[in-house]
C-alpha cells in the first residue's frame, strides 16, 4: 500500500469511531422505542426492528473500519502481541462472538503506552460490557474506539499535497 493510501486509511480511524458510536447510540434509542415496555420478540415483529437491527450492524461495521485504521497506524509500536490482539479483536467482532476480544489489543495498546492510559482504559471495559444482554452494548466501546482513533488523527502529522 502506498504512504498516501496508507494515510488516507489511518484517518478513517477517527470518523469511522464517531459513526460508530453514534450509530450504537441510536440503536439504544431504537431499541427503546421500538420495544418499550413490550417484548424484544413481538418488537422483532415491527418493520421498525429493522432500523434498530441495522444502526446497531452499521455500528459494528464502523468498529471494524476504525480497528484496521488504529492498527495501520500503530503496528510497528504495538510490539510482538500487537498483531495477534489485532487479529482477535478483528475475527473475534466479525464473528459477533463478541467484542471481549478487544480486551486482547487493549492489553497490547496499554503495554505499548501509545495512548493516554485513560483512553486504553475505556477499551477493555467497554469490551466486556459488549457480552451483556442489552439494547446497544456496543456503545461504551464504540466511544472508547472513537476517542482513541480521534488521537490517532490528532497524533498524525500534516501530509503535504502532491
Amino acid at each position: 500500500m502506498s504512504r498516501s493510501g496508507l494515510t488516507s486509511l489511518v484517518r478513517l480511524a477517527a470518523p469511522a469511531g464517531y459513526l460508530a458510536a453514534l450509530l450504537a447510540f441510536a440503536a439504544l434509542v431504537l431499541f427503546m422505542v421500538v420495544v418499550g415496555g413490550g417484548t424484544i420478540s413481538e418488537a422483532g415483529t415491527r418493520p421498525a426492528f429493522l432500523a434498530r437491527t441495522l444502526a446497531a450492524l452499521g455500528s459494528v461495521l464502523c468498529v471494524l473500519a476504525a480497528l484496521v485504521a488504529l492498527f495501520a497506524r500503530l503496528a510497528d509500536r504495538l510490539g510482538g502481541t500487537g498483531l495477534p490482539a489485532f487479529l482477535a479483536a478483528f475475527a473475534g467482532t466479525t464473528l459477533a462472538a463478541g467484542a471481549t476480544w478487544w480486551v486482547f489489543f487493549a492489553v497490547a495498546l496499554w503495554r505499548a503506552g501509545v495512548f493516554p492510559r485513560w483512553m486504553v482504559g475505556l477499551l477493555a471495559p467497554g469490551a466486556l460490557l459488549a457480552v451483556v444482554p442489552m439494547p446497544s452494548r456496543t456503545l461504551l466501546l464504540a466511544v472508547a474506539v472513537a476517542v482513541l482513533g480521534h488521537q490517532v488523527r490528532l497524533d498524525m502529522p500534516a501530509v503535504a499535497p502532491r
